[in-house]
């Protein structure tokens, strides 16, 4: 009977103890959703989506396909292995020594006192400021010629101090302008750089290339005057301004913009001459594509013409730094109160004397490509110099062969 009965009284309790689970869990779940929602729109929702991508290997123009390439390809990439490696080091200096210091520092604060108490409160209040916010407050109190110490410095004689580093020289080592500025090292070094007049002719492997390319590599390596690997504009600019630069190399379009933000005294002076001054002339170009009808050619015309006006042109200048490609904004008169207040944007204009064609190659992106990624290699430490103008001009040779063939080499 005892047994009997309590079969009868089991299955009353199993059901009774899943409805209250149930209610339990809804409310656990209601709870959660205010963090729950965020995280999975912001956080694993993004992660599941990196994931799926990282599946699809996309090739332009033939469509998507699945597999683990990208991953093949990254396991075989040189540079994962670096960065991973570095990643491991800078997690083994950084987390094993904050985590052994702040177990010493507990278990030395563990005792009530008002020594413990003062060290504790200067313990916990950098934990308390932004980043941001201490960032900023560092820069203001170490920012050289013009910071809180190099000021109280100055009032009992001293000179100011380089709190941030040695001044070197950085420049834009992107792609596209490191190649342009790397042509006007090649211009002031006596060579060409390219055939000005055809097409499909560059001269990377010749002795005034590779002396240009041997002295970036120099500054990174040999004298560490400039920092080793690829450093873009942000990085430049924010290294000149807090002084851990002392030079930087960089178009005249952005002068107006360290005109703004330097608070330390500068100057602009020409680019480097090795054995003559020149400079490469960039910029972009205003088009009027064949095939529009003539309304839409007329439409453009009027478009160019209003653009490269001499007011027009002169209130880039001003805003910009380039210098206006109008001569006519020189002689306008707020054009030549902007030059006599600020006599730096007159260098650009006294080294126009000096000016060269950039690059117009057959292919130009890709045969600028041919010499950039070298180059970028050297600054990696991955190159040697001699090695670098040899692989560009291969490269860029086996680009420009089509163009070759069906002009210089063609025969009647």
């Amino acid at each position: 009977m005892p047994d009997h009965a309590l079969s009868l009284a089991l299955p009353m309790r199993v059901v009774a103890v899943p409805r209250c689970r149930r209610r339990g869990w809804m409310l656990a779940w209601a709870l959660l959703a205010p963090s729950l929602v965020p995280l999975a729109l912001f956080t694993y929702g993004p992660i599941g989506s990196v994931l799926w991508r990282s599946l699809q290997v996309r090739t332009f123009g033939r469509g998507t396909a699945f597999g683990v390439g990208n991953y093949a390809a990254l396991w075989a990439d040189e540079r994962f292995w670096r960065a991973l490696g570095n990643t491991a080091f800078y997690a083994a200096g950084t987390i094993v020594p904050s985590l052994v210091l702040a177990l010493l520092f507990a278990l030395a604060l563990r005792e009530a006192g008002w020594v413990t108490s003062v060290v504790r409160t200067l313990l916990v209040l950098p934990m308390m400021v932004p980043l941001v916010a201490a960032a900023a407050l560092f820069t203001f109190i170490f920012l050289p010629g013009a910071g809180l110490i190099d000021h109280y410095l100055g009032w009992v004689g001293l000179g100011a101090v380089n709190w941030l580093g040695d001044p070197g020289l950085m420049m834009n080592e992107v792609e596209d302008n490191m190649v342009w500025l790397l042509s006007g090292l090649v211009m002031s070094n006596g060579g060409q750089y390219f055939n000005v007049d055809w097409g499909g002719e560059v001269f990377y492997d010749k002795p005034s290339t590779l002396g240009a390319v041997r002295f970036l590599d120099d500054l990174a390596h040999k004298y560490k005057v400039m920092p080793e690997g690829i450093s873009d504009a942000n990085a430049m600019t924010a290294a000149f301004f807090s002084g851990r630069a002392g030079m930087i190399l960089n178009s005249t379009g952005a002068l107006s913009f360290v005109r703004a933000n330097m608070k330390a005294p500068y100057r602009v002076a020409f680019v480097p001459r090795a054995i003559l001054n020149a400079v490469p002339i960039g910029g972009g170009s205003l088009v009027i594509p064949q095939g529009n009808s003539p309304e839409r050619q007329a439409a453009a015309w009027t478009l160019i013409q209003w653009m490269t006006s001499p007011a027009i042109a002169g209130r880039w200048s001003r805003f910009t730094g380039y210098f206006a490609p109008n001569r006519g904004a020189y002689d306008l008169p707020e054009m030549k109160e902007y030059l006599e207040t600020y006599p730096d944007a007159r260098v650009a204009l006294d080294q126009l004397q000096y000016a060269r064609p950039w690059f117009a190659t057959y292919q130009t992106v890709p045969v600028r490509k041919a010499l950039g990624d070298p180059v970028q290699a050297m600054l990696a430490g991955r190159m040697k110099p001699a090695d670098v103008v040899v692989a560009a001009q291969k490269a860029a040779d086996a680009l420009l062969a089509p163009y070759a063939a069906e002009t210089a080499l063609k025969v009647p």
